[in-house]
């Protein structure tokens, strides 16, 4: 216990001396080391090598690249009084490579510096000493811009047209690298869009094979180009086809028309399609005259497509196959008896027969279909005496049998082959004689 007391009684005894001396040792402590500043190292990373002196090759038209990325340092180290130490930055380090000094294998020692502190910075220096370069003479070319379409505009919408506001793209770089481009490719994208736009869009190099490719060492006369988008409205509409003339002697249309294909799809702003219904191909373009068989013909239907108009289908070319059904005349003997007759004009106090026998007809023609349908009863003959006898110039009946033609109204899907003469019998009857002869 008495040993314990005397360390506590010796450590908190005479306390402001103690701390005076530690006070006074620290003091001398810094005062050595602001005296004698102690040198040490010290290193930065990514440390951007300047290229001097550059338009040595330009101006030869030459262009250079550097390879392995040997301009960007991983690490720069260097000495400096310790004060330096604590204050320098990156940027104080100045690395070049001058391209006065450019070797025969086209390599450049890198220099280093720091003028800031140029008399305290020793021994610096980097992970590499030289920037490795491709020398290659400068060649231009001028390339196509080609574009890609990628996704699809709005259902109901088409591309109406795209256009750039340049067609063709100057590349200059290394003859080698130049010469692998083919082309310039941006690629378009239309997904959901349903009105016009416009857009700019990155330029991408191509090679022959196809291969995109980004070449430091290659510059163009443009980053990016204007694209615009014409987005048109689309529409089905039915395409109406018409013919005309008449086809030989013994044949007939049928009437019915066939086209391929019967709807198209067409495309324009909504204004325009509002008022087009159909696309309508005259009669006068498939004339049938002469035809004794099925009629067929191309039409070009674009030459009818209203103002403002086109196709909706970039794979429809335009072209609609017609056949015009062409029949042989059928024939049709359809036996002739009194109730298919009607006989009016015939002056009062005359009786009339009708001399039928038993092989009385009509023939009709027309197409098969037709006469397959036709009933007798739709037959009414009109015999007209009043009429026949102004024709002949008879100014008064008289007894006697006459051959007199009975008109039918036949619809005009059918023809009769000849007139239809029917032997009518005129008498008085005998108690219009008696009262004449009393």
């Amino acid at each position: 216990m008495k040993i314990g007391k005397k360390i506590k009684e010796a450590l908190v005894s005479n306390w402001s001396l103690k701390l005076l001396s530690l006070l006074i040792a620290f003091t001398l402590w810094f005062v050595v080391i602001i005296v004698d500043d102690p040198v040490g190292d010290k290193s930065f990373s990514n440390i951007q090598v300047q290229l001097v002196n550059t338009e040595l090759l330009t101006d030869k038209g030459m262009v250079y690249e550097v390879l392995e990325n040997s301009d960007v340092l991983k690490r720069v180290s260097f000495d400096a009084p310790k004060t330096v130490r604590d204050v320098i930055q990156a940027g104080d380090i100045i690395a070049e490579a001058d391209f006065e000094n450019l070797t025969a294998t086209n390599t450049v020692a890198i220099t280093f510096s720091c003028p800031k502190y140029s008399a305290d910075v020793t021994n610096i220096s980097g992970n590499i000493s030289n920037v490795k370069l491709n020398i290659e003479n400068k060649k231009s070319k001028w390339v196509n811009i080609e574009y890609n379409i990628t996704g699809e505009v709005a259902e109901g919408y088409i591309i109406g047209g795209i256009l750039l506001d340049q067609n063709r793209l100057e590349i200059v770089g290394p003859e080698s690298k130049i010469d692998t481009i083919q082309k310039a490719i941006i690629d378009v994208n239309v997904a959901g869009i349903y009105s016009n736009s416009s857009s700019r869009y990155d330029v991408n190099l191509v090679t022959a094979e196809g291969e995109v490719v980004s070449y430091p060492s290659v510059s163009s006369n443009a980053e990016t180009v204007k694209v615009t988008v014409d987005i048109l409205a689309t529409k089905e509409v039915p395409i109406e086809y018409h013919a005309m003339g008449v086809p030989a002697e013994g044949y007939l249309a049928t009437g019915a028309i066939e086209g391929t294909p019967e709807t198209v799809l067409i495309a324009g702003t909504q204004n325009a399609l509002k008022n087009v219904n159909s696309i309508t191909i005259p009669a006068e373009e498939i004339n049938v005259t002469g035809a004794t068989q099925n009629y067929e013909q191309m039409i070009d239907i674009e030459k009818y497509l209203p103002g403002g108009i086109s196709f909706g289908d970039s794979s429809f070319d335009g072209n609609a196959k017609v056949v015009v059904y062409i029949e042989k005349i059928a024939e049709k003997l359809i036996p002739l008896n009194e109730e298919m007759l009607q006989i009016v004009g015939v002056p009062e106090g005359f009786t009339v027969d009708v001399a039928l026998s038993a092989n009385s007809s009509l023939t009709v023609n027309g197409l098969k279909d037709d006469l397959l349908e036709l009933q007798p009863e739709e037959f009414v003959g009109v015999i007209d005496f009043e009429k026949y006898m102004s024709d002949i110039g008879m100014e008064a009946l008289i007894e006697g049998t006459y051959s007199v033609e009975a008109e039918f109204a036949l619809d005009s899907a059918y023809t009769l082959v000849e007139p239809v003469m029917v032997d009518i019998v005129i008498s008085v009857p005998m108690e219009a004689e008696a009262s004449v002869d009393i």
